[in-house]
């Protein structure tokens, strides 16, 4: 694996300030492999995201039918009044559900992974980070 330069022989990596112990590793060969190094480690995160994103323009796309029943239900030379309280309470559960998904949508691009460094240990690491810097210069 070739490690581009910048004006020395010290390699990119370790060009930077500040280092994070345990930091992971992205296949940083090409812009195309780094994004999907980073989208493939949360791959829990991406499949809801991609079944809700999914699901979601199927239902929604399913409300205008409905509306459209609706329609010919009321247009209809003896309307069902119990059809459409059905084609109603459909289309209010669909929305419904809908909105739910999008939520967890939503949550599945904002969410972040929760690390498991406690409060100390995040002090204890940066002031080591720091001190690493320091000593560098």
């Amino acid at each position: 694996m070739s490690v581009l330069t910048i004006d020395s022989k010290l390699p990119i990596e370790d060009k930077r300030e500040f280092r994070i112990a345990d930091e992971y590793q992205y296949n940083r060969s090409s812009a195309v492999r780094w994004v999907f190094s980073h989208i493939l480690r949360y791959k829990g995160y991406m499949a809801s995201f991609l079944l809700a994103a999914t699901t979601v323009a199927i239902l929604y796309s399913s409300v205008p039918r409905l509306t459209g029943l609706a329609f010919n239900e009321i247009l209809s030379p003896t309307p069902d009044a119990g059809r459409l309280l059905q084609i109603a309470l459909l289309i209010l559960g669909l929305n419904l559900v809908r909105g739910a998904l999008d939520l967890l949508n939503a949550f599945s691009i904002l969410q972040k992974p929760k690390k498991k460094r406690t409060r100390q240990r995040r002090k204890r690491s940066c002031w080591q980070t720091q001190e690493t810097s320091w000593r560098s210069w």
